[in-house]
């Protein structure tokens, strides 16, 4: 029998029987990049301290690449509650790594001189896909700054608030109880009931969410209105701002605050 014996320790050291072999053992993970699609909110803030909101519906075009054109992008000015919305909005790509670096790069931005200038950005967002960081950014214009991001939930929901006008301001405020309701496209659509307003009492209203914003039409189209999530203020608060377009009050425009209950 012992001549045996050597063959016998061949086929258990073949079969990885107390030596360890190679069928045992545990395959590197596939790195996995962070999936950014959804609400976006962006603050960048440049060397003197200036911010600026750009909101963000983000969609994957594969690969780490996504994008929001069109109205799924917004420029919103957080000191007087006003964006651009449609019309002269950027077009923002983001890029992400499978380390989970991030380049983002937008274009057709419009200053506040109306001059238009193109922005790139590099930062990093976490494994979970919610919140971008680290981030620097230099324009055309040869301005820079840091930058975060942040997503943002539905803005499904009651609010309720105070606004007033800025070009002829009211003795007492004018209040407001607003009901949104948002879809898995972005569009809201809502209600609101205004008190102390000589114009406006019930409205009914449509329009789209993009990133930390909402903007809202009236039926007869005379009034935009929008709710802007903003670093500066607590949670479920929003800046509320809104311009009255035609009929009566026209050319008026004012701003407060909302809070989702």
């Amino acid at each position: 029998m012992k001549r045996f014996q050597p063959l016998v320790c061949l086929v258990v050291l073949l079969v990885g029987c107390g030596g360890g072999g190679g069928s045992n053992s545990t395959p590197t993970p596939t790195p996995q990049a962070a999936v950014v699609t959804g609400q976006w909110s962006f603050i960048a803030t440049d060397t003197t301290n200036n911010k600026t909101a750009v909101f963000a519906n983000l969609s994957s075009q594969g690969g780490g690449s996504y994008f929001a054109t069109g109205v799924d992008s917004a420029v919103c000015d957080l000191a007087t509650s006003q964006c651009q919305v449609i019309n002269n909005t950027p077009s923002i790509t983001v890029m992400v790594s499978l380390t989970n670096q991030v380049q983002v790069s937008m274009t057709n931005v419009v200053t506040t001189t109306g001059a238009t200038i193109t922005v790139s950005g590099t930062g990093t967002v976490d494994a979970a896909g919610t919140k971008m960081s680290s981030g620097t950014w230099t324009s055309s214009s040869g301005a820079s700054g840091t930058w975060t991001g942040d997503i943002v939930k539905s803005f499904t929901g009651s609010y309720t608030g105070t606004f007033n006008s800025t070009v002829s301001p009211a003795t007492v405020p004018y209040g407001v109880s607003l009901t949104i309701a948002q879809d898995t496209s972005y569009n809201v659509t809502g209600t609101a009931v205004i008190t102390h307003s000589l114009c406006f009492t019930n409205l009914t209203l449509s329009g789209h969410a993009v990133g930390g914003v909402f903007y809202l039409v009236d039926s007869a189209q005379s009034i935009v209105a929008v709710g802007i999530e903003g670093p500066a203020l607590p949670p479920n608060q929003l800046a509320f701002g809104y311009q009255v377009v035609s009929g009566c009050g026209a050319g008026d425009q004012g701003q407060g605050t909302i809070t989702r209950q």
